[in-house]
């Protein structure tokens, strides 16, 4: 399955600003917003955990794949529209992070006679979790991993790019992940496409150590696409190598996580 976690970003300091019932009809009105394109893409939602949401994409690969990063951008469109009726009844705009990952998992039941219910355990599960919450770190609004950009039906139908390769804590292997684009203002995808293959060349240099020349590539990008986190922190990756190269034998490029 493909597992998809959404989170609404500072919901506490929103939340403090609403009554309980205020809080409650905010969170039925951006439920029934981005809700239903998880279920039109072929999903279910197992659990709401407050503010967020778990869902779940059964189904032979790729569709399932596809139905879940599908269902994501419907989901940030569908909040952008949201925001704009927001606006104009002078209310804050809302912003999520989506996080997918795609791998085994197990689906039961838990709990005892007087409580009990279905849900998922897994690694998987897990690893979605994390991905979510990294999309705040980088800025990006849907973060998919290695796994679920493999298991696409073709990955050139989607505007993606490559963010980081991450080690995090509690975890043996390493997780690369991608940013879906596809929901970007027009204005904004056009100006990530002219730069695509200039980042993804920065990228391949940075993780080869010639961390000049990637941030030559990285400098020349800032100037056609600005405020671009991604860009920025490579920037300050590579200054910060060049200033203080690391031993021969102890950088790997990947990035090292000590949150759990």
């Amino acid at each position: 399955m493909s597992v998809l976690f959404s989170d609404i970003r500072a919901f506490t300091s929103l939340s403090e600003q609403l009554t309980p019932e205020e809080t409650f009809n905010f969170l039925n009105i951006y439920l029934q917003s981005i809700g239903p394109n998880i279920v039109g893409n072929g999903g279910f939602i197992d659990k709401y955990i407050g503010d967020a949401i778990m869902a779940l994409f059964p189904g032979k690969h790729p569709y399932t794949t596809d139905n879940a990063v599908v269902a994501a951008i419907g989901m940030i469109q569908s909040l952008q529209l949201l925001n704009q009726y927001r606006k104009t009844h002078e209310q804050f705009p809302i912003y999520i992070g989506i996080g997918i990952h795609t791998g085994p998992l197990t689906l039961g039941t838990i709990g005892f006679e007087e409580r009990i219910e279905s849900t998922v355990i897994g690694d998987t599960v897990n690893v979605a979790s994390r991905v979510e919450s990294l999309t705040k770190q980088y800025a990006i609004n849907i973060g998919i991993t290695e796994s679920t950009y493999q298991c696409l039906n073709n990955p050139d139908d989607y505007l993606i790019r490559e963010i980081d390769t991450v080690q995090v804590k509690g975890k043996a292997q390493s997780l690369t992940i991608y940013s879906i684009l596809d929901a970007e203002p027009e204005a904004r995808k056009v100006q990530f496409r002219a730069t695509l293959d200039d980042y993804h060349q920065a990228l391949s240099l940075y993780k080869q150590r010639q961390w000049q020349e990637a941030v030559d590539i990285f400098n020349h990008i800032d100037t056609l696409l600005p405020g671009d986190r991604m860009i920025e922190i490579y920037q300050e990756r590579c200054h910060s190598l060049l200033e203080k190269p690391p031993l021969e034998g102890t950088w790997t490029g990947v990035t090292r996580l000590t949150k759990k």
